[in-house]
């Protein structure tokens, strides 16, 4: 498996279980927190949005497109206590703009890996991995820690079983 092929399979499994935990939930699921004083989902997918795009324009500024207009100043800290659906986009909204920002963040890791130097020593082996490392990662650990929050919700909110996770 080549990087490139390895990069866009990390990035695409994630993206597989999100879309399946999003799946049944409605836009006023998206709104309820899964404990007192956490995050709700719609604010957590708009920061894992707003998140990647930094990531990725960081390693290819070139390609990376800006978010809609707006969208910035409803992702926030201030934003983050908000329970109002009019203050956030909707389920579909952010969901279209997730898939079009992996499919950026996919499309410029996979052209980024040809224009890297070549390892002619152990040194810029070194660095060529441990940038892509840390591009892959924090792509990756943002999704994970959604997929575990939706987890929680979805769990505590639609199986009494798990109610646990929710406290």
């Amino acid at each position: 498996m080549s990087i490139a092929e390895h990069i866009k399979s990390s990035l695409q499994l994630p993206t597989f279980v999100v879309n399946g935990y999003l799946e049944d939930l409605t836009d006023a699921d998206l709104l309820v927190r899964p404990a007192e004083k956490s995050n709700h989902i719609n604010w957590q997918l708009g920061h894992l949005i707003q998140s990647e795009q930094f990531h990725t324009s960081q390693v290819c500024p070139d390609v990376v497109p800006e978010l809609p207009a707006g969208f910035k100043e409803r992702y926030t800290k201030e934003t983050v206590s908000s329970d109002n659906p009019a203050d956030f986009l909707s389920k579909a909204e952010l969901v279209e703009l997730m898939h079009k920002q992996r499919e950026v963040t996919l499309n410029a890791a996979c052209s980024r890996i040809g224009k890297l130097p070549r390892p002619h020593s152990r040194m810029c082996v070194c660095r060529r991995s441990h940038a892509l490392d840390d591009a892959r990662r924090s792509m990756v650990g943002y999704q994970t820690h959604y997929r575990k929050t939706t987890a929680v919700l979805t769990r505590a909110g639609k199986n009494q079983e798990f109610n646990r996770y929710a406290k």
